[in-house]
């Protein structure tokens, strides 16, 4: 409900306006298998704007036009973005993938790719369930180490709880379907 994959039975649900929220399931469902790895992670939007800006600058007849597009990637969250490099890193997605479809990764790799998606746009509210399937140990203590640095509010499901006890602040358990 919290994604808005769902929608809630009863009631309602209230957020704040403008609220940036961050998904990530536990399996990917790739809507388009043929996306290149890079623009998966990437995203279109901001990735565009990044070039068009790049682009005026080198021409200084441009600079209103910079102006307007720099306001444009501030409103969008451009700033509030993980550097790519690092996530990459951190979760060892070769650059040699980035340039491969989705649908040629392995099951693994497109969780490994979805969750730097997630990291990179830095989200408000970051939603990650089981996001430590496909991870061996030095990728999880970077992630454990990314969770901890960050600025925002996750709500995790996992089932690993000596990660939910590295990263988490408050810990809610759900068993029999009360709190």
């Amino acid at each position: 409900i919290l994604s808005g994959t769902l929608q809630p039975d009863s009631g309602s649900l209230s957020k704040a306006p403008g609220l940036s929220i961050g998904f990530l399931p536990q399996e990917i469902v790739l809507s388009n298998p043929a996306a290149i790895v890079r623009e998966f992670i990437e995203g279109d939007s901001l990735s565009e704007l990044e070039r068009d800006m790049a682009a005026c600058l080198e021409d200084p007849g441009r600079l209103a036009e910079w102006a307007e597009l720099h306001e444009k990637y501030e409103q969008l969250g451009g700033y509030r973005r993980a550097p790519i490099e690092q996530v990459l890193r951190g979760l060892k997605l070769e650059n040699s993938l980035l340039d491969l479809p989705m649908s040629r990764l392995s099951s693994g790799q497109r969780v490994r790719a979805a969750l730097a998606k997630s990291l990179i746009e830095n989200p408000d509210l970051l939603l990650l369930d089981e996001p430590t399937n496909h991870l061996n140990k030095e990728m999880l203590e970077w992630l454990e180490s990314a969770l901890r640095q960050r600025q925002g509010a996750c709500v995790i499901v996992s089932h690993d709880r000596k990660f939910l006890n590295a990263v988490c602040n408050q810990l809610v358990e759900i068993k029999n379907g009360k709190l």
